[in-house]
């Protein structure tokens, strides 16, 4: 769990089963290819993904808060499935549901 005010980036891999929370009123920024499988909730704040930052592994995005995914250095950022009340900022790029259609949360047809 991330629990801050103020903006955090994370540079290093994060894997494994577990999950990720974005808790706090802050910014977390992850600038690396994620392969953990677990969901990934944001339930305030910001959780951005930048330069080659992904969580295509993660079972989903609970989103919440924000999913920025503008400053990636890919045109196409993908995740399984995305729920939520929250903002997804996308500036110019694309975000792929890859598996929209799970249990996960809402559907997309």
């Amino acid at each position: 769990m991330v629990n801050h005010s103020d903006a955090v980036s994370l540079d290093q891999v994060i894997d494994g089963t577990g999950s990720l929370t974005q808790a706090g009123t802050g910014t977390t920024t992850l600038t690396a290819d994620n392969t953990y499988t677990g969901a990934t909730s944001i339930t305030n704040g910001t959780l951005a993904l930048n330069g080659s930052g992904a969580i295509a592994s993660s079972s989903g995005v609970h989103n919440n808060g924000t999913f920025d995914v503008s400053n990636t250095t890919s045109s196409t950022s993908s995740i399984q499935a995305l729920d939520g009340a929250g903002s997804t900022v996308l500036g110019d790029k694309t975000l792929v549901l890859t598996n929209a259609n799970s249990t996960f949360g809402n559907n997309y047809s």
